[in-house]
């Protein structure tokens, strides 16, 4: 992977984390390294492609896309704006190739168990749908809901409430947070192929050459057929 495609580092990641959480910035709701990719996932995954600087908005803001922050040091927001861009980058370029990994965040319990945290990942992804949720509709209800019920389960509210009611067990969690980077692949793959098709369906079709066939299926030359008149 080239260099402006790489992942973030262990250091980078702790950075990011203590700028967007310092007071001093004025911000109420950003969005943390785990949500973020999780976030930077499914928007670069949609139906419809969302320019960088819209997104920007909700990594500050992940309430309402509105609040930006006051950083005192210019080299802190240039570095961060370089920092989200290679981690977009890194994203796509690992979603196409089948590679991607969540940033997910694991944590010891009292009795010594190694948890995977994935909840702040889910939900992050679902603050990138809520961008376009008329869009995402096919995969939000019906049948298509099941690619994304991991995501609904622990990133939304209603979910979280099931988790509640019924939790899973631990195997069942980490199973979750395993299958986590192939469900994104599949969805990515999902509105991909179906961009893909709407691209090709609104092009035009290039006119054959006047002895080519005909682009009607009828055999003739396109000279005495529908390139007759």
């Amino acid at each position: 992977m080239k260099p402006s495609d790489q992942a973030w580092t262990d250091e980078e990641i702790a950075w990011i984390d203590e700028l967007l959480m310092d007071e001093d910035n004025g911000l109420d709701q950003p969005l943390f390294s785990s949500e973020m990719d999780g976030f930077l996932c499914a928007v670069i995954s949609g139906p419809k492609l969302i320019p960088p600087s819209e997104a920007l908005r909700w990594i500050f803001d992940a309430d309402a896309g509105e609040q930006l922050p006051r950083f005192a040091n210019p080299a802190d927001a240039e570095r961060l704006m370089q920092l989200v861009m290679r981690h977009w980058n890194h994203i796509a370029a690992s979603l196409a190739d089948g590679s991607y990994d969540p940033l997910l965040m694991q944590h010891e319990r009292a009795d010594g168990v190694l948890m995977t945290l994935f909840a702040d990942w889910c939900a992050g992804y679902m603050t990138g749908v809520g961008l376009d949720r008329e869009g995402w509709r096919s995969l939000l209800e019906g049948e298509g809901a099941l690619l994304l019920h991991t995501m609904l389960m622990y990133g939304t509210e209603e979910g979280c409430e099931a988790l509640e009611r019924n939790p899973p067990s631990d195997a069942e969690h980490e199973a979750r947070a395993d299958a986590l980077a192939d469900e994104a692949c599949a969805i990515r793959d999902y509105w991909f192929s179906l961009r893909v098709a709407s691209a090709a369906a609104a092009a035009p079709l290039e006119a054959p050459s006047p002895e080519q066939p005909c682009h009607c299926g009828s055999g003739r030359p396109y000279k005495h057929c529908h390139g007759a008149n």
